[in-house]
């Protein structure tokens, strides 16, 4: 009966352990998620913002810059082409930044290859 409670013991610690596990993995995928939705939400900022500014914004500075500041269209359609790129741009890179901030479930990998290192010693 001792080496049925042992094994008993053992089963019972194995169990803890994998439900501990995926409990943490079940929270790290929860933060991964929130995590990418915030890299979505960003980009379509990024794309609205772009298209807004190209459609409405840019039209209304346009005729502002002709007629007040009597700038040339050409000169006018550079300048406010170069603002786009460089807003746009400038919210394409943080919401790479967010996504490339971390590893995807960095801590679920770690614990695992823990564990995995304990139980093969």
């Amino acid at each position: 009966m001792l080496g049925l409670s042992v094994i008993e013991r053992l089963w019972r610690i194995g169990a803890v352990l994998l439900r501990s596990h995926l409990q943490l993995a079940g929270d790290e995928a929860e933060a991964e998620l929130a995590r990418i939705l915030q890299v979505v939400v960003l980009f379509a900022a990024a794309f609205v913002l772009l298209g807004a500014a190209g459609l409405v914004g840019n039209a209304l500075a346009a005729v502002v810059l002709v007629e007040q500041a009597h700038l040339s269209w050409t000169a006018t359609l550079g300048i406010l082409l170069g603002f786009d790129l460089l807003v746009g741009t400038g919210l394409g890179l943080r919401a790479r930044s967010v996504l490339t901030a971390r590893g995807f479930m960095q801590d679920t990998r770690l614990r695992a290859q823990e564990t995995l290192a304990v139980l093969k010693a």
